[in-house]
């Protein structure tokens, strides 16, 4: 699967709606700062972070293992402080959320 099917899926497939549901209705019990730093992992293209930053936060950085998929979320010019990383080895240099 192509990560332009995977993106398109993470965006219109139910299930994923409704996980954007869930974490929204997380986030918003939570009584967060709109400045609170929130680490997405593993973005698949960028569909949840973009509902993110347009929702409600600022503070967001996400990461993937994946080379490829880094680059089409900045393509699609989601996310600017998004790397490749692997989630068991996190290695920010600071700051990483402004």
């Amino acid at each position: 699967m192509t990560y332009e099917a995977r993106y398109q899926l993470a965006e219109q497939h139910w299930w994923f709606a409704n996980r954007r549901d869930a974490v929204h209705d997380l986030i918003t019990s939570l009584q967060l700062p709109k400045t609170s730093a929130i680490l997405e992992i593993s973005c698949l293209g960028g569909p949840l972070i973009q509902w993110y930053q347009t929702a409600f936060h600022t503070g967001l950085a996400s990461i993937n293992v994946s080379s490829s998929n880094v680059e089409l979320t900045k393509a699609r010019g989601v996310a600017p402080n998004i790397a490749v990383m692997n989630r068991t080895n996190l290695a920010f240099v600071e700051p990483v959320l402004t």
